[in-house]
């Protein structure tokens, strides 16, 4: 047999190959999904993370896996994950949230409270400062810059 005809059963072979793997390839990894799914998913995870249900975790999860830049979705995960315990975790999707909106006082005053609880007293401090400060911004509400300031007479 030629090099020729070599090259061309080999093509063959892949092509083969390749049509089997196609439907096991698409099925790992499925289309994303639409702008309408994840608002849907969206109302989905808020209300498991309003209702302390469990399952906000893995809602928020998927969230963020499809949102990875958006600071709301790994804000609700890091909110879903302290309520469950979870403060390590939670600590660092705070952190990669306020690094993606370093403008919100809330992320900042959660960080604080995930630091504090992990004992680091001096980070702590130092978000939580950010909080009060965070607060002069319009879009920030007052009471997250009283609740900082307890929480850093606390400390």
């Amino acid at each position: 047999m030629d090099a020729s005809a070599d090259r061309s059963n080999t093509s063959a072979l892949l092509d083969q190959l390749l049509a089997r793997l196609e439907p096991a390839a698409k099925a790992l990894a499925p289309e994303p999904p639409s702008v309408q799914e994840l608002a849907e998913l969206w109302q989905q995870a808020q209300l498991a993370l309003d209702e302390g249900r469990s399952d906000a975790v893995a809602l928020w999860s998927d969230l963020a896996v499809y949102m990875p830049g958006q600071a709301g979705a790994q804000f609700g995960l890091a909110l879903s994950l302290q309520q469950e315990g979870q403060t390590e975790m939670a600590g660092r999707h705070f952190s990669y949230a306020y690094a993606l909106d370093p403008s919100d006082a809330a992320t900042a005053f959660r960080l604080g409270e995930c630091l504090m609880a992990l004992g680091y007293p001096n980070d702590a401090r130092e978000a939580l400062l950010a909080a009060q400060q965070l607060c002069e911004l319009p879009h920030n509400p007052p009471e997250i810059g009283q609740m900082a300031e307890q929480l850093l007479q606390s400390l």
